[in-house]
């Protein structure tokens, strides 16, 4: 039937007329393991250049989907991307044509709670008690505030920016204090 192999950047989309109303371009490939799927989008939508095997995310209603790029076609008006995909299977495996959102931009974020949250010299940030017990001063950088917490930027290689200069902020793994006002920086706690 296909051979990922083989795979051709010259594929064909053609177009399908589903009814009066609706008309769709697109393909999709499946076997039990993995799928192939392929899609159009107008070159001024995209923000991000793509090259044959680069990583790339698509959106399927509340699901996020990773994929690899195997076949790529870009013409005057449009971008023809074939991704492979080895996970949810099951969103697709019964649908024929699906509309998907690609992720051009994406962003590392953790979420804390907002009473967490201090503001030092101006500087949000929080107390996280340190390896060796000690209380510490990290700043983060809001991204969006939700009813009880917030949104806060993961930085580039844990860090962020404040005044122009680089500083660490919190990781995946930080001891975050939810209680700031009982501790203060420096404090040593079990």
């Amino acid at each position: 039937f296909y051979n990922l192999n083989n795979f051709s950047n010259d594929i064909f989309i053609s177009d399908e007329i589903i009814d009066n109303n609706s008309h769709k371009k697109g393909l999709k490939i499946i076997n039990n393991t993995h799928y192939l799927l392929s899609f159009t989008v107008e070159n001024e939508k995209l923000s991000h250049h793509y090259d044959m095997d680069s990583p790339i995310k698509i959106k399927f209603n509340d699901t996020y989907i990773n994929g690899k790029v195997v076949g790529i076609k870009i013409d005057d008006k449009n971008t023809h991307i074939s991704i492979l995909c080895e996970e949810n299977f099951e969103l697709f495996k019964d649908l024929r044509f699906v509309k998907l959102e690609l992720i051009n931009f994406s962003t590392k974020t953790y979420e804390i709670p907002k009473k967490s949250i201090i503001n030092k010299d101006d500087q949000d940030g929080v107390f996280v008690k340190e390896a060796s017990g000690i209380i510490k001063f990290y700043p983060i950088e809001k991204l969006k505030e939700k009813d009880k917490s917030v949104l806060i930027y993961a930085g580039i290689d844990g860090k962020i920016k404040v005044n122009d200069k680089e500083v660490k902020t919190i990781s995946a793994f930080s001891d975050v204090i939810l209680n700031p006002s009982a501790v203060k920086e420096g404090d040593l706690i079990n």
